[in-house]
């Protein structure tokens, strides 16, 4: 069970035990490790995630963004370090959230055109340094005002593609970047009115869009402007890399935060994701049931739909080794998000890699009262095998009140770590981790 401190009744969910802020930033350096640190990780793990430095946030989603690196260099936890996404929000310099440079820099990290980018999806990103200092807002020359969190690195051409919606038009725009981050082109879709739309797909040719039952409105409860309406209908839209027409599929009503992977063969997409029935029935502060993946098959030349459950294990942040991106992948690593103890839906104490292939699971539980966030695969050289290298995940032991970094054997997950790394204090549960290679 997490840890309760003083006042935490009295807190809304997202405000106390590990999910409660931390007051200042903190450095420690040549953290004690248990086991063995792989030499071949030398690079710096970033997790993002909110941390209201004035400790009160109308939710969960909208806290100011805290990173959190903890840096490995020949066999050593280097040096951790955490910092706030400087903002003019963070700053109290500009109230105005209309205004792009207004981010709580909270969900995502990114690295593109040599770049380290924080990412929350209504606002421009923000550049870091690897010491996780604040550089500024990127406008990508004036082009852009919000980006998704989730845009998709090419490993085939280093383009990065992205998409930016509007709160008020029924609208999305596609945005496709080169590799040195300049933009190089634009396409407009009409959409029947604003969704949240939070994540999307690629493959080799293709962009696979999420138009879903969770639509804007500026009276729904829960402290977001959106709620779910399954009148509205689900569907995915197919457009080719370069811009064009989209091709829609009409699917079951769901919602998806995040995508696994997508690829392309013989003229069909395939499509894998965490699926959830449906999310903010009631209030947006609300998660009833955890995802499950899901694999949808996309006929591009008849227009057929065909979609199945993969595996009966709820869950979300799915990895995988990004190389794979857009292109047939086997393996996938992703985190529970039942509490064993409560059987509450909350952080999972498992992380899970799946075999897409053969439909079987590996699991890793941490232990009572110990929860994983995601988990980020690094491949052990840049040509190592799809499932040879190492997944690192963030821990937090409620019964401590502190967090460890974890290095798994991605091949073997259920083996148990090949190292432990001691943080200088608890980090607390964010969204989403990265791992950025030395050098960047």
């Amino acid at each position: 069970m997490a840890a309760r401190t003083a006042g935490d009744a009295e807190k809304p969910w997202w405000l106390r035990g590990n999910h409660g802020p931390l007051p200042d930033e903190t450095e420690g350096f040549d953290l004690p490790v248990r086991g063995r640190i792989p030499e071949e990780l030398h690079g710096m793990l970033i997790h993002a995630g909110p941390n209201p430095p004035r400790g009160d946030s109308p939710h969960w989603f909208l806290g100011e963004g805290m990173l959190h690196g903890l840096l490995l260099r020949d066999g050593r936890a280097v040096r951790y370090r955490s910092r706030w996404v400087r903002t003019p929000r963070l700053m109290e310099l500009n109230g105005d959230h209309d205004d792009p440079d207004h981010s709580p820099a909270n969900t995502n990290v990114v690295v593109h055109g040599g770049r380290i980018l924080a990412l929350e999806e209504h606002h421009r990103p923000y550049e870091v340094t690897s010491d996780l200092d604040t550089v500024g807002p990127v406008d990508f020359g004036g082009a852009v005002r919000n980006l998704t969190a989730h845009p998709k690195i090419c490993p085939r051409t280093g383009e990065m593609l992205a998409f930016a919606t509007s709160d008020v038009e029924p609208q999305l725009a596609y945005l496709r970047f080169d590799s040195d981050g300049t933009l190089s082109g634009t396409a407009m879709i009409d959409l029947p009115r604003p969704v949240m739309m939070h994540d999307f797909a690629i493959t080799s040719d293709h962009v696979v869009f999420m138009d879903l039952p969770v639509v804007r409105d500026p009276q729904a409860p829960g402290g977001l402007p959106y709620r779910w309406d399954p009148d509205h209908g689900a569907r995915l839209g197919v457009m080719a890399r370069a811009g064009g027409e989209v091709q829609w599929f009409e699917i079951d009503p769901c919602y998806v935060f995040h995508t696994v992977n997508a690829c392309e063969m013989f003229g069909r997409i395939t499509l894998d994701a965490c699926r959830y029935d449906s999310v903010w029935g009631t209030s947006s502060n609300r998660f009833d049931v955890p995802a499950m993946v899901h694999r949808w098959r996309l006929g591009l030349g008849d227009g057929s739909v065909r979609e199945e459950t993969l595996f009966d294990v709820r869950c979300d942040f799915p990895r995988i080794d990004e190389r794979l991106l857009g292109r047939p992948n086997r393996y996938a690593y992703v985190t529970t998000l039942v509490d064993e103890e409560t059987g509450s839906v909350s952080h999972g104490h498992r992380v899970v890699r799946l075999d897409l292939v053969v439909g079987t699971s590996e699991h890793h539980h941490f232990g009572p009262s110990r929860y994983a966030s995601e988990a980020v695969f690094v491949p052990r050289h840049e040509d190592a095998e799809e499932d040879d290298g190492y997944v690192l995940t963030v821990v937090y032991d409620a019964e401590r009140h502190g967090s460890e970094v974890v290095v798994l054997a991605a091949n073997a997950v259920g083996s148990g770590p090949l190292a432990t790394v001691t943080l200088p204090n608890r980090v607390p549960y964010g969204f989403h981790c990265a791992w950025v290679p030395a050098g960047v």
